[in-house]
């Protein structure tokens, strides 16, 4: 979905509306007793359309269609080339999607699965992005059905609006004192103050 934002791709309201039930149905899904269990790092980048037609086409005509793949080197911040046998040996420049965009199904598939848990077994920390984080995983590390239904809305508003909700480049901290100018002041103010030194109040 982040890839429509960047290629400056926009979708009618009312299919915007047919993403946003099915991602609310597949978090309900996640959260039932049936299942139990929290996405955990639900943000817009794992968020993927659908589309049809794909499969039929041949290596040939896929390359006539998208050109062939870019590629480039990976590198450190300091510099140096990761040595890890897990770590990815080349990165690949995206496909350009506006390509095959009208072959859209409308339907979406949520994808990576990585920092998932058992809604009876919580995780002491999860990686999410700050800015998609709900105040009680920011403070606390407190992830569950809350934390998921916050990023959950966080997405929604990102889908509809084309921007973030909140600031994606702050440090914990701001991103806190963006909620509290949002949403007013936030339940357990004397932990924001211990932790952050402001009590929420604006």
């Amino acid at each position: 979905m982040r890839q429509l934002r960047k290629d400056d791709i926009s979708l009618e309201v009312v299919e915007i509306q047919r993403i946003a039930h099915q991602l609310t149905s597949v978090l309900y899904l996640l959260h039932s007793s049936a299942v139990s269990i929290a996405h955990g790092d639900l943000y817009i980048d794992i968020i993927v359309l659908e589309i049809s037609n794909v499969d039929s086409l041949s290596a040939i005509e896929m390359f006539e269609m998208f050109g062939h793949p870019e590629y480039g080197n990976i590198c450190t911040a300091t510099g140096d080339c990761p040595s890890s046998p897990s770590a990815p040996r080349y990165i690949v420049q995206p496909a350009d999607l506006g390509k095959v965009f009208s072959w859209r199904t409308g339907n979406i598939k949520v994808i990576d699965f990585g920092q998932s848990f058992r809604l009876n077994n919580l995780p002491p920390a999860l990686g999410t992005p700050a800015h998609y984080c709900s105040p009680e995983l920011l403070v606390h590390n407190m992830a569950g059905k809350p934390s998921d239904t916050w990023t959950l809305a966080c997405c929604i508003f990102e889908i509809r609006m084309g921007e973030d909700l909140f600031d994606g480049l702050g440090y914990d901290d701001e991103t806190l004192h963006q909620r509290v100018e949002l949403l007013g002041p936030m339940d357990d103010s004397l932990m924001y103050v211990k932790l952050y030194g402001f009590s929420g109040s604006r």
